[in-house]
């Protein structure tokens, strides 16, 4: 179990930050399903370009064909994941996803359109923007049951502000990172990265989450042993 000591150690005034720490605050990082403050969509653009093994590639826009239960999306878009991880990107594929509730109908309990995908992949993987396209078609009604599920596909621009349209405006969606299954762990069902998402932080990402667990309002936090 590593740990990250911060504070002025001449006067002993010192926070002492375990794995466990990093892990939930990476997961409050990643994921805020009742919305986030424009300061806090910053803070994850910064930690998903600088603060990862991942880094965003591929951004997406896509809709379902009917109004879809929120559940069901989360499944298909899930099983989409999964399929990129294993068959196209064969990487480990961490999405960040959001959409809104079909408000025109007033359903607010369904998903149809103005979903949006970035995935983050290993920096090493190669991949290819029309296959991807192309692969989704060839999937396409296991996934969203339409020919043209895709109105937008492009390689993330991080000099553009895609993180903060996607998630200051649309509601996130949780999403269960893609493993290709390659390594040992993996195969038995025990990705390393899914049991302790803190594992995806490099020494830039390990030192914001430092940094954040040390403002004013995080000093009372306490090793979790």
């Amino acid at each position: 179990m590593y740990y990250t000591i911060i504070g002025n150690t001449a006067k002993f005034n010192m926070v002492i930050i375990y794995i466990k720490d990093y892990e939930r605050i990476m997961n409050s990082i990643l994921y805020k399903p009742n919305g986030r403050s424009h300061k806090e969509a910053l803070e994850l653009k910064y930690i998903l370009e600088y603060g990862l093994i991942l880094k965003p590639t591929v951004f997406m826009t896509t809709s379902f064909r009917y109004n879809t239960k929120i559940s069901i999306a989360t499944d298909r878009i899930g099983a989409m994941i999964h399929q990129f991880a294993t068959r196209e990107l064969k990487t480990h594929v961490l999405p960040i996803v959001v959409y809104n509730h079909d408000r025109f109908i007033g359903d607010y309990g369904k998903v149809r359109n103005d979903i949006h995908l970035l995935l983050l992949t290993n920096n090493e993987a190669s991949y290819d923007v029309q296959k991807i396209k192309d692969y989704l078609k060839s999937d396409k009604n296991k996934y969203f049951g339409r020919s043209e599920p895709l109105s937008k596909i492009l390689e993330y621009d991080g000099n553009r502000d895609g993180v903060q349209y996607m998630t200051l405006r649309h509601k996130e969606l949780g999403i269960v990172m893609g493993c290709p299954q390659k390594k040992s762990s993996c195969g038995r069902g025990k990705c390393p990265y899914k049991i302790d998402m803190s594992r995806l932080l490099n020494e830039v990402g390990r030192n914001m989450v430092a940094g954040l667990l040390s403002r004013p309002q995080n000093n009372h936090i306490k090793a979790y042993k």
